[in-house]
């Protein structure tokens, strides 16, 4: 007789009859169409020299909502920036499975079996820390930019100076911008938007 046993593992049968093993089906996530697995990405974020630990975890309940957040525990006392993350990642994995928000902590969240407890793990802040010199936009071209930024990205506020990355931007937001910027008789181009990261620039 044969028997199934169900352990959480993603396998296919190959044209020759062997199982090949995929990778663990709780771990697997699909945003925006892309199947992701989670423990890729802290592998890649874990190669940093800087970076301690690393867990994924997906914010936003919708499609169209649904994020990657990587939470952080970092060896040095500097840490690296978000945008040297990004070109870290980016060699090594997909635009679409780089995190759009960064959360350092001084500790990862344990249960009493001392495995990571993400459901103790912080909600991601998506403001940037208000500048004293934040500045409104001044053309008719940046408050537009400015009113399409904020329908499209989970910052509630933006200011010309925000990175777009640090906002909660990734590659598929950068086309809905563009699309709209255009609509709006704004001249974008993604390439643009990846350039120059700020409204500003």
């Amino acid at each position: 007789s044969e028997y199934l046993y169900k352990t959480g593992d993603q396998v296919r049968y190959r044209p020759d009859g062997a199982i090949e093993y995929l990778g663990r089906i709780d771990q697997q996530v699909k945003i925006r169409g892309f199947r992701i697995e989670l423990g890729e990405i802290s592998t890649a974020l874990e190669a940093h020299s800087s970076i301690d630990q690393a867990v994924i975890t997906v914010s936003g309940n919708s499609v169209e909502q649904k994020r990657l957040i990587a939470y952080l525990t970092f060896s040095l006392d500097k840490r690296p920036s978000t945008l040297e993350l990004r070109e870290h990642l980016l060699a090594l994995i997909p635009d679409y499975m780089v995190p759009a928000k960064f959360v350092w902590l001084r500790d990862l969240p344990l249960t009493p079996n001392g495995k990571i407890d993400k459901r103790a793990l912080p909600e991601p802040d998506w403001q940037l820390e208000a500048d004293q010199d934040q500045q409104q936009p001044n053309t008719d071209v940046e408050q537009t930019l400015v009113d399409i930024w904020t329908a499209l990205l989970p910052a509630e506020i933006v200011d010309v100076h925000d990175n777009f990355f640090e906002l909660g931007g990734d590659s598929i937001l950068a086309m809905q911008i563009v699309s709209r910027a255009q609509q709006a008789g704004i001249s974008l181009s993604p390439q643009r938007l990846f350039q120059y990261q700020t409204i500003a620039e």
